[in-house]
């Protein structure tokens, strides 16, 4: 059977720690003159992970190592997260607690065209109105991973305006789910981090790091 991208990486094992960061292409000049400082924004963005796994028993290590196998160095792609609970914070905490450990669905009010980088986007269903989508909420919709960059206010019939990073890469009509609960986005793996297993004496595998960035070939028109 062929292999199927995306994949879902193992159950197994765990993660011990988890690095995340923005890559963009500001790129910077200074004047020869004065030593002002100009910086030019070529308008591109992609997430990038570090993870560690814990240390593992033999059993769990072939788990892993069998995946990365399948990804074919950097040609696979697989969901990755960007926090160890999944859990939304803030108002959107209490409405987590409310709903017995199921997020309430949000959805996209308004389509947005694929190519024009929407940073921006009318949602609804959200709590009632005073309550704030805190700065720093991680969202999936489609599979785009974004997070918010300001504290945005829901509004009367909880609507809200959020601003967050990266912009969209894809279109996504009216009434597309928006996920704040789990959150992932694709990735696929740095090549010039190869992935390495090192066993101990015993038989356990020590931990074992890997990197990973945003597969935006995958949203390539």
């Amino acid at each position: 059977m062929a292999i199927t991208y995306p994949l879902t990486m193992p159950s197994v094992g765990g993660i011990s720690a988890l690095y995340w960061s923005l890559d963009n292409t500001v790129s910077e000049t200074a004047s020869d003159y004065s030593g002002a400082r100009n910086f030019y924004d070529r308008d591109w963005m992609r997430w990038k992970a570090q993870v560690t796994l814990a240390a593992m028993n033999e059993s769990d290590s072939r788990q892993w190592a069998g995946f990365f196998d399948s990804l074919k160095g950097g040609e696979g792609v697989f969901y990755l997260g960007p926090t160890l609970d999944g859990l939304p914070t803030g108002d959107l905490a209490d409405d987590y607690g409310k709903v017995g450990g199921v997020s309430p669905n949000y959805y996209d009010a308004g389509a947005a065209a694929s190519g024009v980088k929407v940073d921006t986007i009318t949602t609804r269903n959200w709590s009632a109105s005073g309550q704030t989508i805190p700065r720093g909420t991680w969202f999936q919709i489609g599979d785009g991973l974004h997070v918010t960059v300001e504290d945005e206010p829901i509004i009367a019939l909880g609507e809200a305006n959020p601003v967050f990073v990266p912009p969209l890469r894809q279109s996504h009509a009216d009434g597309t789910l928006i996920e704040t609960e789990n959150p992932k986005g694709l990735f696929e793996l740095d090549e010039e981090n190869p992935v390495e297993f090192v066993f101990d004496k015993n038989g356990v595998c020590l931990p074992v790091t890997f990197t990973a960035i945003e597969a935006v070939k995958y949203f390539a028109d």
